[in-house]
């Protein structure tokens, strides 16, 4: 099984979580795996 990680870097107002949550969630339907972690 092939692990990927992808790093999204963005500044305020450029909808990077909203991108992340619509990435996961289209993965979790295709019956991947997800983990998400916040770092501030």
């Amino acid at each position: 099984m092939a692990y990927i990680e992808i790093r999204w870097h963005g500044r305020a107002q450029q909808g990077i979580v909203t991108a992340a949550k619509m990435l996961g969630e289209s993965c979790l339907r295709a019956g991947k795996y997800v983990q998400a972690m916040l770092f501030l």
